[in-house]
């Protein structure tokens, strides 16, 4: 999983990658670049705001978020305390202190709706200035120092907010919003005295100052990455915390068939995941913040990323070593795929030894002596073993790939019920070709015919039951597969006419003719097994 750029922490996950159904993931730098920019801000009048995210130039798409400019103009201002973020108030505040001239200020920045809340009064400019928007990023890509007017401008009037403001203010919100915009509004408060604590009841009649729009422009990997996922199978529901009008913007633009949520806090994710398992889905979820460890405990397969908080990860079943869609679409067939060959593993031996201890049981209420020694039995199941230690290197037929598979016991045992004893009718039959047409009376000979047959019967059928498929005509097994089964039966062929081997297994070299009852034997029990598959299949709609 590794070279597919992903590690398992936890075991389980293969198979609930393979399982699931559901994928829910945040937003921000996995459908987005995760790169935000500064496109524009707008006082109240909406003068500054000139141009649209399709017509900024390169460099500002490209460029970082903040000039050196304003850097330096807010290098003047102290940082006395902070109100934190939380996903109720959507927003958070700094207290400053401008040192030239000793004044104190609480600023908030935040979700427009929620900011405005707390606004009783708004900044109202006294002149118009076309070019602020070249004042705060730069005419042609250079900068200027004079960005007072980011925060406000001291000479603005101050008027009372009323409702219409507040109308006209949610409109311009709304309309940066269907644009893909991020929009966070700006207010402050003057502080007469400065004291040693502050919390969120300071954060009340506020001054409205203006609105400054980022842009976190799609991915281009991501559409396609989606509609693998949707091809897979697997649902994709979009959790963030972000405007619902903003994530729609955003995710339209590259897939028209995800479920979006937004302005979700923490718990409201988490509580959409159990809602989703309640239904019986099998849920996966991406998240690297720490308001994204609630619902990475909850879901069936947690995932998350190399470079995502401690908490994230620890909470994490899945680490991806990129933070991409297209990881997951490919950990999901390489889940699906180690499911399957772990599935295939534990049917064929399963199936096997049930055949096995079948045709033990008949032979024995008839022979006076035990048709086959434990050692043999011992012998048996470790070549098999062995050739079935390339399983993990197979390859799994493409309607597999294609939907979700869940576990399920009573399919393991349904299979080995109906498809177990076709083996022992050969084995049964091999006795019987050894007591009547050579008349053999005793162990060591009957030991080695039976050994020999069940062996080779057994590899034979790691091919007919790895795929719903006529084996090596439809489906051939991954070439480890192959060089596994041959190397291992040429080895059983020859074992008896080795003597350190014949001799430690009790057995005897077999006639010649015996090998071309064993190549008949062989034909019919591929034919018979194959077409007990096709008759399964018919019946219960799936192998396993």
């Amino acid at each position: 999983m590794s070279k597919e750029r992903c590690i398992i922490k936890n075991l389980d996950a293969i198979i609930n990658l393979g399982s699931m159904d559901v994928l829910c993931t945040d937003k921000t730098g996995t459908i987005t670049e995760n790169k935000v920019v500064l496109v524009g801000h707008v006082d109240f009048h909406v003068e500054y705001f000139q141009k649209t995210a399709s017509e900024l130039p390169t460099y500002v798409k490209l460029g970082s978020g903040l000039t050196p400019a304003a850097v330096t103009s807010a290098s003047r201002y102290q940082k006395l305390d902070e109100i934190p973020f939380d996903f109720v108030r959507r927003r958070m505040s700094v207290i400053l202190k401008d040192i030239l001239d000793n004044q104190a200020m609480l600023v908030s920045k935040g979700a427009v709706r929620e900011i405005l809340r707390i606004c009783t009064h708004a900044v109202v400019p006294c002149h118009q200035n076309p070019n602020a928007v070249d004042i705060l990023m730069g005419t042609n890509g250079q900068t200027t120092p004079a960005l007072d007017t980011l925060v406000r401008t001291r000479s603005d009037d101050i008027k009372l907010l009323t409702p219409d403001m507040i109308a006209r203010l949610n409109e311009r919100n709304k309309g940066l919003s269907l644009d893909g915009l991020h929009v966070i509004a700006v207010i402050y408060r003057d502080l007469n005295k400065v004291k040693s604590n502050y919390s969120i009841s300071d954060e009340c009649n506020m001054v409205f100052d203006g609105l400054i729009a980022f842009l976190d422009p799609p991915k281009e990997s991501a559409g396609p990455a989606i509609k693998e996922i949707l091809s897979l199978g697997v649902e994709v529901k979009v959790l963030t915390g972000d405007s619902d009008t903003v994530c729609r913007k955003q995710v339209v633009l590259i897939a028209r068939n995800a479920t979006i949520f937004a302005k979700l806090t923490p718990v409201q994710k988490s509580r959409i995941i159990r809602v989703l398992k309640r239904l019986d889905r099998v849920v996966g979820f991406l998240g690297d913040g720490i308001n994204d460890a609630p619902a990475l405990t909850k879901a069936d397969v947690g995932i998350s990323v190399d470079t995502a908080t401690d908490i994230a990860k620890e909470s994490a079943d899945v680490i991806l070593l990129e933070k991409s869609l297209e990881v997951i679409a490919e950990s999901i067939v390489m889940g699906r795929t180690t499911y399957g060959n772990m599935l295939k593993y534990i049917v064929m031996g399963i199936s096997s030894n049930f055949g096995n201890v079948f045709s033990i049981l008949v032979a024995s209420l008839r022979l006076p002596f035990l048709p086959i020694l434990p050692i043999h039995i011992l012998a048996q199941n470790m070549l098999y073993d062995i050739s079935q230690a390339t399983i993990p290197r197979d390859k799994m037929d493409k309607e597999f790939l294609m939907v979700p598979h869940r576990w399920n016991i009573l399919s393991i045992f349904q299979f080995m019920i109906f498809m177990g004893p076709w083996s022992s009718i050969f084995d049964i039959t091999t006795f019987l070709f050894m007591w009547f047409y050579f008349g053999i009376r005793n162990p060591s000979d009957t030991a080695g015919a039976w050994f020999t047959e069940g062996a080779l019967t057994q590899l034979l059928v790691i091919h007919i039951i790895r795929s719903p498929n006529i084996p090596f005509v439809q489906m051939i097994a991954a070439r480890p597969v192959i060089a596994s089964s041959l190397i291992i039966s040429i080895f059983v062929l020859v074992l008896p006419y080795i003597s350190i081997f014949r001799n430690s297994l009790t057995m005897v070299e077999l006639p010649t003719i015996y090998y071309a009852y064993l190549i008949t034997a062989l034909l019919s029990y591929f034919t018979v097994t194959q077409l007990a598959k096709m008759m399964y299949l018919h019946i219960f709609q799936a192998l396993f």
